[in-house]
């Protein structure tokens, strides 16, 4: 009995730290929530029809696009670029307990806002199928001779 009352005191949160806890959570909800909904307003998927340049990431300035915001940040909606999200989501779930752990800030304040915004990007369909198809197949293909993320993070 004593041990039981021990445990349940030792080991569990007081009401104030369980409050704590709660009030921080639901404040970093919603910085994720509003930090990817920030980042998916500004995201403008572009295709073959659209001229532009797209860099190594697969994301593109447009030529002769002066109307858009210069926050905006330009996906060229390409096999390749479904790949390396898709490379992204895969590498964030195999190390974000070890990102947790060496670097926390980095896990809450990047990782996670990042994961929300291109898990919205495949949610809300703004890839055509056949790039999400494509993609697929290619990191299905590639997937394990990609070259692993978080490095940095993980020590």
């Amino acid at each position: 009995m004593v041990m039981l009352d021990l445990a349940k005191n030792l080991f569990s949160f007081s009401k104030a730290k369980d409050q704590k806890f709660n009030h921080q959570f639901q404040l970093l909800t919603e910085f994720v929530e509003t930090n990817s909904m920030d980042t998916s307003v500004r995201i403008q998927v572009i295709d073959e029809k659209d001229a532009g340049k797209a860099d190594r990431l697969g994301l593109c300035r447009p030529v002769g696009l002066s109307s858009a915001p210069t926050d905006a940040i330009f996906i060229v909606d390409a096999k390749e670029t479904v790949m390396k999200l898709l490379h992204y989501l895969g590498e964030a779930k195999k190390n974000y307990t070890l990102v947790g752990k060496n670097n926390p800030d980095y896990l809450l304040y990047t990782m996670l806002p990042t994961i929300e915004w291109i898990e919205n990007l495949f949610d809300l369909g703004r890839f055509s199928p056949q790039s999400v198809d494509d993609g697929e197949r290619l990191f299905n293909l590639y997937g394990e001779s990609l070259p692993p993320l978080f490095l940095a993070q993980t020590g």
